[in-house]
């Protein structure tokens, strides 16, 4: 009866536990929504040509979803 529903912080990754085993995959709240409940993407790297590890990849999101020319918020992408 106390539960406060609430989204998750903006920056959140989740690489393990819920994702598959066979390619990398993860979840990654980049942005704060506005109004309502978020839904958190789900980023999958089925080609690895540039030998990224996870890490590197997840920051190419995160920085992608800060790049945008006209506000300083996050985007989503």
């Amino acid at each position: 009866s106390n539960f406060v529903p609430s989204n998750f912080s903006p920056g959140i990754v989740v690489d393990t536990g819920c994702t598959r085993a066979d390619f990398t995959e993860f979840y990654i709240q980049a942005h704060r929504p506005l109004i309502g409940t978020s839904k958190i993407p789900q980023y999958s790297l089925i080609v690895n040509e540039c030998k990224m590890n996870s890490d590197e990849c997840q920051g190419v999101v995160i920085a992608l979803a800060y790049s945008h020319q006209i506000i300083s918020n996050s985007v989503s992408l």
